[in-house]
């Protein structure tokens, strides 16, 4: 993969800053989208519990569940330059209305989709919610964090397979901010990339690739889920940018790869790894939390950066959102 650095003059000086980074299980298969509802059929999936033997990834059973018909924003007549994916739980519906009136706004170079796995408890809440604004890509495994692999390879399927005429691909968490015109005035540099078949994979990395054995550790993996002591690069999965070839190749390269639960790791780690793609580092593009306090306090600061880092409450979200529509508007 090709990453060109070229400094140009003072309105592209951000921009050249940043280039020195950027499951077995059943789902339903959603029908083309088209003015009227889909019929639905529902399966009940197990969770995975870490003790089922790492069972390999089945891209023929990876399906989703249509509650209804989505918009035809995928199939434009103009190209679509982002493609947001938010990966979000049932429960979260206050934190996607915030986004869709927020930084989630419809415009014409972007569309925005909520990913999430079933849940019996929110299914007539998800129903509503998705006839209103069309905007959940809902699989039909159960919504749990030991599923989130499951949940990060049907969003590459479901990119790759509804959605391929997107240039760039936004996964990212329904607790984060994105500077949505900052990001798209950086992606409209032509010389972002070395040509459109280049599989980039931009992120935030961890400080160490060192895998965690403790069981006091959130993170903790044993040698019979993952038998190296170090992870390969991989990506924070808070946001990750891919381009639409770098999607599609991940996807692909899922199939009949052993099952691996932590879903940062799987995809744009080992994946990532078996397709050529080593993840860059997006640094310049990232806001520490440090950097957060600082543009409450000054909003001039906001215009260089374009990620803001996840846990964010709803009023953070708003206010940054206030801050940013300031300064784009001046």
């Amino acid at each position: 993969m090709t990453l060109l650095y070229r400094h140009r003059a003072n309105k592209r000086t951000m921009l050249a800053s940043l280039k020195a980074m950027f499951v077995s299980l059943v789902f339903v298969v959603p029908m083309p989208s088209h003015n009227h509802a889909t019929t639905t059929t529902t399966t009940t999936v197990s969770p995975i519990d870490g003790n089922n033997n790492n069972p390999t990834i089945d891209l023929n059973a990876l399906k989703f569940r249509a509650t209804h018909h989505h918009d035809d924003s995928c199939h434009a007549p103009s190209p679509l330059l982002l493609l947001v994916m938010i990966h979000s739980a049932p429960a979260n519906s206050d934190k996607r209305n915030v986004i869709r009136k927020t930084w989630g706004q419809r415009r014409p170079e972007v569309v925005v989709y909520f990913v999430l796995g079933r849940s019996d408890e929110y299914a007539s809440r998800l129903d509503r919610e998705n006839r209103r604004h069309k905007d959940l890509i809902q699989g039909s495994f159960e919504d749990t964090y030991r599923n989130l692999t499951y949940k990060h390879v049907s969003t590459l399927k479901w990119i790759t397979q509804h959605c391929s005429s997107a240039k760039y691909i936004l996964k990212t968490d329904d607790d984060v901010f994105v500077h949505t015109q900052a990001l798209l005035d950086f992606l409209r540099d032509p010389d972002l990339i070395d040509g459109h078949d280049e599989p980039v994979i931009l992120c935030s990395q961890p400080s160490s690739l060192r895998v965690l054995r403790s069981w006091r550790s959130k993170w903790h993996t044993t040698p019979h889920e993952y038998k190296d002591k170090y992870y390969p690069p991989y990506c924070l999965g808070w946001s990750v940018l891919y381009s639409a070839e770098a999607a599609r190749r991940l996807y692909e390269a899922a199939a009949g790869e052993a099952f691996f639960w932590i879903d940062d790791v799987f995809v744009t780690g080992i994946l990532a790894k078996k397709i050529g793609a080593r993840p860059q580092r997006m640094a310049g593009l990232v806001t520490s939390k440090r950097d957060l306090s600082r543009i409450i306090d000054d909003s001039r600061a906001v215009k260089r950066h374009i990620l803001f880092p996840p846990d964010l409450s709803i009023d953070r979200i708003k206010t940054l959102h206030c801050i940013v529509t300031s300064v784009d508007d001046d």
